[in-house]
């Protein structure tokens, strides 16, 4: 395992801008920046980074921690992995203590699936550059394709050997499981039958953001009708392919840097365009364009350059493409290459300057483009031009910019000869069919859902909580936030009659002390963790600073509870400069937390009272046994006595 020491100083070095800004574009906005959650899909930035503090914060989906807890959630990650991986990135050795077997167990159930890509992929480019086979067969493809050791290296580029299951053979020997390379896709089992899946193909791996091999594209190396030349890994846990491209991982700089992000179909086109210097280009691997995959584009830029082949075929799927892009309220462009090349042939025949001239001088704004082609391809009729117009009317629909989309119509309007306000009324009335039609999928839903919970209402009935039982949670709530932000204070001094030594009460002690003598639990299993550990912490070494503890828990549930405990909506605690202002009075100080501790311990009494005696009233009514009533009675008397004199001691704190 990895000691406390060791994640610390990875933290002190991992800049957080720095952590995200791989893969969110942000802006500065005040002291804080500002992008496109990465965990949620939005169109309004609501995910904020604190280089000061070192945390992140989205205020649309609530996930929020440090950069370890980011990269743990966007990398699916653990506690350890991450830290690895951050130690990397900033260049601290990490010395780790041998692990126990529960250590081990843990780590490799979570991450078994991600080591086994990462495993397949260096067998893959292993039988690649270092057999004989893979050299004559797989290298020789590429060689011929002109792609050079760095590229091949640089993409983790390989090759599957032709021999049915040789590498499922390898990674069983190696301690993988059956079940697990049929769950990423690797080998196809049936009974006691069995294959690789990508076997006699040179393959193309498909990494996270990061850089992590998460799935595999493959090629058919043989001219055969009845063999599919292009093979993917399925879906998996780790791999949803609607929200992956292809070279993204390599090219989210190039893509921010130059505000622009070129998109081909094709791996190889992507590979000889990057060869050539072209480093903000990425692929759908001959899948249709998804929603969620634009989306990640814009993450890094609002502008992109649709760079497929020039055929009809190519302009189709630049179409539907482009569509995606205007609804998500991009910029687009196109790019026709010449006759009969694509984006690999175009590359390989060209240098750099001359593949940047082309795109420069030949990209066309994508409404224009589809514009002139239809006023081309039209006839004289009426009709024919009618039917035209609205195709291109379709795609002005779509554009969620109301003052761009104006501008468009005053094009079409020149270009078809008809009037502005005709096509504005048609543009609006495309729009309230699509704004209808949005309606109908969002009623569907809604009418699945409540299938769903009809559904749910057969099955046991969880218990609801009642109202005191809700504001129990909300002041445990609230003692655990006052224990992370203050529990290390002192509130009261205390004087040993004996030896006079003059000692501090801490708020951590004070709650302590407070909820032992009453024999209190803490009901919420969150809450009661976090409690509990604090004390452990706390006991052993009161020196430690706890926020940064809990902030940096291995359980992401616990750390980003804590964020929140810890982070406000609108202002900046003062706990989190490490220092307090000047002039700001320290005896005004305890006297407020001391009242803030107090006033949150009787208020948590009270409403445990409160649920004991709704409890004792109910068993008092249900009761028909004399002696049972006396003794409820007396015990309802008690509460009520209790809770008077917490009342009482309440009244005389003034926040």
């Amino acid at each position: 395992m990895i000691d406390r020491e060791t994640v610390n100083l990875v933290l002190s070095r991992a800049d957080i801008q720095d952590v995200v800004g791989d893969y969110v574009a942000l802006t500065r906005r005040g002291a804080n920046l500002i992008g496109l959650c990465p965990f949620h899909s939005e169109r309004t930035p609501s995910f904020s980074v604190s280089p000061s503090r070192g945390i992140y914060k989205c205020f649309g989906c609530g996930k929020g921690g440090n950069a370890l807890n980011f990269i743990m959630e966007i990398e699916h990650l653990n506690f350890v992995e991450a830290v690895r991986f951050l130690a990397k990135k900033v260049g601290v050795e990490i010395e780790e203590r041998p692990q126990t077997k529960e250590d081990i167990q843990a780590q490799e159930q979570e991450m078994r699936l991600l080591r086994l890509t990462d495993w397949a992929q260096q067998f893959f480019q292993k039988e690649l550059l270092e057999t004989e086979n893979g050299r004559l067969i797989g290298l020789s493809y590429f060689t011929h394709r002109e792609v050079n050791e760095d590229t091949i290296k640089r993409f983790d580029l390989g090759y599957c050997p032709d021999d049915g299951d040789k590498m499922t053979e390898a990674a069983l020997a190696a301690g993988y499981s059956i079940e697990d390379l049929v769950k990423v896709g690797i080998t196809v089992a049936r009974g006691n039958w069995r294959t690789d899946r990508f076997r006699g193909r040179v393959i193309f791996p498909i990494h996270s953001l990061s850089g992590r091999p998460i799935a595999f594209g493959a090629r058919a190396l043989k001219n055969d009708d009845k063999t599919a030349k292009y093979v993917n890994s399925p879906e998996s846990p780790i791999y949803h392919k609607s929200n992956h491209l292809f070279a993204l991982a390599f090219s989210r700089r190039g893509i921010g840097q130059k505000d622009n992000c070129i998109l081909v179909e094709g791996y190889m086109d992507v590979l000889s365009m990057w060869q050539k210097g072209v480093d903000n280009i990425v692929a759908s691997s001959g899948t249709s364009l998804t929603t969620e995959q634009v989306r990640l584009i814009r993450r890094f830029t609002k502008n992109v350059t649709i760079l497929y082949d020039g055929d009809s075929a190519g302009i189709k799927a630049a179409e539907r493409g482009a569509g995606i892009f205007l609804e998500e309220g991009m910029n687009v462009r196109i790019v026709l290459l010449p006759e009969g090349q694509d984006p690999d042939d175009f590359a390989r025949a060209h240098t750099l300057a001359e593949i940047e001239e082309y795109i420069a001088t030949k990209a066309q704004d994508f409404i224009r483009f589809i514009t002139a082609q239809a006023v081309g391809a039209a006839n004289a009729e009426p009709a024919s031009m009618v039917k035209i117009a609205e195709s291109v009317l379709a795609k002005i629909a779509l554009i969620p910019d109301a003052l761009l989309r104006a501008f468009y119509i005053r094009e079409a309007s020149a270009e078809f000869k008809l009037g502005e306000q005709v096509l504005a009324d048609a543009v609006n009335e495309l729009r309230l069919k699509r704004t209808s039609q949005l309606r109908k999928e969002a009623e569907s839903a809604i009418r699945r859902e409540e299938q769903q919970e009809q559904k749910e209402k057969t099955r046991p009935e969880k218990k609801r909580l009642s109202e005191y039982e809700q504001r129990i949670l909300i002041s445990e709530r609230e003692l655990i936030e006052v224990l992370l932000r203050y529990g290390t204070e002192n509130i009261i001094d205390e004087t040993n009659e004996e030896t006079g030594e003059v000692s501090g009460l801490s708020v951590a002690n004070y709650f302590f002390s407070e909820l032992e003598q009453d024999q209190i639990e803490l009901t919420d299993e969150k809450y009661r963790t976090i409690y509990e550990e604090y004390r452990v912490q706390y006991t052993e070494n009161p020196e430690r600073d706890l926020q940064e503890y809990f902030i940096k828990h291995p359980v992401p549930e616990i750390s980003e509870l804590c964020v929140q405990l810890l982070v406000d909506k609108y202002t900046e605690s003062k706990r989190w400069t490490g220092d307090i202002p000047a002039g700001f009075d320290l005896v005004l100080h305890r006297t407020y937390v001391g009242k803030l501790a107090e006033r949150a311990i009787l208020v948590y009494k009270s409403r445990l009272l409160m649920l004991q005696l709704t409890d004792l009233q109910k068993r008092l009514q249900a009761s028909d046994n004399e002696a049972e009533q006396i003794d409820l009675l007396q015990q309802i008397n008690e509460n009520n006595n209790i809770r008077q004199q917490l009342a009482e001691l309440l009244k005389r704190i003034k926040l």
